[in-house]
């Protein structure tokens, strides 16, 4: 199974780099360089507040539905749990999700199954948010984005879907048949059984979001908008940054900001490495950029990004580290 996993890692790893590799074919790298050094240092200050404020409104939400499970756990734990896990996603794809569980359950014995089922949560509703996003970009950009979205996206993604079909449908079907075998039939068991009670926690936790009531569900839904606003912001900001981005009406970034989230739902090593530069540059190219302006700003971005999630969720490492030594 290591063996499987260290290929399909290996894989998107390659992917990554022959994307990157597109993306950045036949831009003269002494323009790019030459763009790089008219970056107005002072904006790179004015970013770190949307990209911290995302995090913390991110520990508010996922407070939200911990307390709905009946598990309170400080802002300061789950704060470097959260980077801890984007910290892993870096270098391993999605298994960052279950890395800041893992660090709960160690810290705060909160079993792993159970707070991931509020991840599972989290990550549908930031895909609803992003399709709203996605949604809006297209109502205020149709012409623009119609055209990109039929070259660079639906096409590629419908045609290895379809090539994978015959596939694909029987082994979901085949999932979802197992799954309500087991619930229906063992359902009465996870009582009783502890490696199965931590699936019931799992099922029951996944539920949690469906009974909360009105208040927190409002602060649910509110706090996600913050998140996605400051995502906004981390896209808009570089606007003001870059001399070839200065003229970009505001709404560009919608777009920006939502092809950016897809690139990044890619399991890529790198936070969508490639992917993100790729689709964001092309992106860039329909709104009359030229090469080398779009590719120093899906660089810049992203690579602002890649070294604040290497920074901060470096030091949120060592911070569990230390503190699992300390107590455990």
């Amino acid at each position: 199974m290591k063996y499987k996993q260290a290929l399909l890692y290996t894989t998107f790893a390659l992917l990554g780099i022959l994307l990157f590799w597109l993306a950045l074919r036949g831009v003269d790298f002494k323009l790019l360089q030459a763009e790089w050094k008219k970056i107005d240092n002072r904006w790179l200050l004015v970013l770190l507040i949307p990209s911290l404020l995302a995090q913390v409104f991110r520990v508010l939400r996922w407070q939200v539905l911990l307390k709905q499970t009946n598990e309170n756990v400080s802002f300061i734990t789950l704060y470097h749990s959260l980077l801890f896990g984007y910290f892993v996603n870096l270098g391993l794809p999605r298994v960052g999700e279950i890395s800041r569980c893992i660090s709960l359950q160690k810290l705060q014995n909160i079993p792993t199954l159970k707070s991931l089922a509020t991840v599972v949560n989290e990550r549908i509703a930031d895909m609803l948010f992003l399709v709203l996003i996605v949604g809006f970009a297209f109502f205020i950009q149709t012409d623009t984005l119609k055209l990109f979205w039929l070259e660079n996206i639906y096409e590629p993604l419908l045609k290895a879907v379809f090539s994978k079909l015959g596939i694909l449908i029987p082994a979901f079907v085949m999932v979802v048949l197992v799954l309500i075998f087991f619930v229906r039939r063992y359902k009465s068991k996870w009582k009783t059984s502890r490696t199965a009670n931590y699936f019931y926690q799992f099922y029951i936790s996944l539920q949690s979001i469906l009974t909360l009531k009105t208040n927190r569900l409002l602060l649910f839904v509110l706090l996600s908008c913050c998140i996605w606003t400051c995502y906004f912001f981390t896209t808009w900001l570089w606007f003001f940054a870059l001399s070839g981005t200065f003229s970009l009406p505001f709404y560009a970034a919608f777009s920006i900001m939502a092809v950016g989230s897809i690139a990044k739902t890619i399991p890529i090593q790198g936070g969508g490495m490639g992917a993100y530069h790729f689709l964001v540059g092309n992106l860039l190219l329909s709104y009359g950029l030229s090469d080398v302006g779009a590719q120093t700003f899906a660089l810049l971005n992203h690579g602002y990004q890649t070294v604040f999630y290497l920074l901060f969720g470096g030091f949120s490492a060592l911070y569990l580290f230390l503190k699992r030594k300390k107590f455990g």
